[in-house]
């Protein structure tokens, strides 16, 4: 987005009618000081759903979403007669906050239909496009993460969210969120986390095992579209390798990990450095990997800066069936990287006592 001049005109196709968008996104009122001597227009798109049954349950508690009563395919010709006049086209799609929550499961957690024609058909227009993900959950975005040029994730913000929205689309603040949750290719593979427990499945993710060997889908892959911590930024970031200060610890032994991190693009920006545990034998089955540190910071392009972590026998520490809290030794495997798919290893061995 930062190769796009804010004084160019621009077209909005949001995934709820005009008269809801103003009222649920704060967003809208954010864009068009911004745009200086261009254009905001802001076209209808599509309805939020086409189910009248979920309107009804999301308007449970009050009216909260709307339908516009014309057919989708004017919805979203309105919207393609105004992209077509834009230099950029950045759709705001995704969930109505009702649609997450208590009593608000889905069965499926992609984007509503109507509401993925209304974005096929701003791809169609070959302008650049910039999808804003309004959503209370991980959503299944798979197809859109591959047409998109840009895709901002936004949750659900509060009365700030106008701001922090056109901050990050107009340049104004680089974007340094990380996913705190794993996003799913399909729903097939809910539930997915990346602390699931080393049991030898799903199987490397470098190769294509075998039906019986440890593969666990036969229709596509186990791997998620986006791991836990992933979050892109307006510049790029080296990792060096990673150093210990010792890799035999001994009792209450302090462990110090470091890595230097560099920004290696043109703009400033903030990352988010991960670190994390992996105990590979023990007692109790454990995840395949544990978050135990992060530290964001913020480099210039060119800036490098080495980044420390302190790891002490608590960090090792896990509950045996009887609740008690303990750590046992061994080998233990250090990860430091900007995602858990994407990490620098080195292996220490942590002893109780001195021999």
């Amino acid at each position: 987005m930062d190769r796009w001049p804010t004084t160019q005109r621009t077209s909005w196709g949001p995934g709820v009618s005009r008269a809801t968008l103003k009222r649920r996104c704060p967003c809208w009122r954010e864009f068009g000081p911004r745009l200086g001597t261009g254009r905001f227009a802001p076209p209808g798109g599509a309805n939020i759903t086409e189910d009248p049954r979920m309107i009804e349950l999301l308007n449970f508690a009050g009216p909260k979403v709307s339908l516009d009563p014309r057919p989708s395919a004017a919805l979203i010709a309105e919207a393609v007669a105004v992209a077509n006049t834009a230099d950029v086209v950045v759709a705001v799609l995704g969930e109505a906050a009702e649609m997450s929550g208590e009593a608000a499961s889905r069965l499926d957690i992609g984007l509503p239909e109507g509401q993925r024609a209304l974005l096929a058909a701003l791809k169609a227009t070959g302008k650049p496009l910039v999808l804003v993900v309004l959503n209370g959950r991980p959503l299944t975005l798979p197809w859109e993460a591959e047409v998109v040029d840009a895709l901002l994730i936004t949750w659900f913000g509060g009365s700030e969210a106008g701001n922090a929205i056109a901050d990050l689309l107009f340049g104004d603040r680089p974007p340094e969120g990380k996913l705190t949750t794993t996003w799913p290719h399909h729903v097939g593979q809910v539930p997915l986390s990346y602390d699931r427990p080393t049991t030898g499945r799903p199987g490397s993710p470098t190769n294509d095992p075998g039906k019986y060997s440890t593969r666990c889908y036969i229709d596509g892959s186990s791997e998620p579209l986006f791991p836990f911590g992933f979050g892109l930024s307006t510049t790029t970031f080296a990792y060096g390798p990673v150093t210990a200060d010792k890799t035999s610890l001994w009792g209450d032994d302090v462990l110090t990990v470091s890595v230097t991190v560099t920004n290696t693009g043109p703009r400033f920006g903030r990352e988010v450095v991960q670190l994390y545990v992996t105990d590979p034998v023990a007692s109790v089955v454990r995840p395949g990997r544990l978050l135990r540190g992060f530290k964001k910071i913020a480099l210039a392009p060119g800036e490098a800066q080495t980044v420390s972590f302190a790891l002490t026998p608590h960090d090792l520490e896990f509950h045996t069936p009887d609740l008690r809290r303990i750590w046992e030794p061994g080998r233990f495997i250090i990860g430091v990287g900007p995602h858990v798919q994407d990490l620098q290893t080195l292996d220490i061995v942590w002893n109780k006592t001195a021999p």
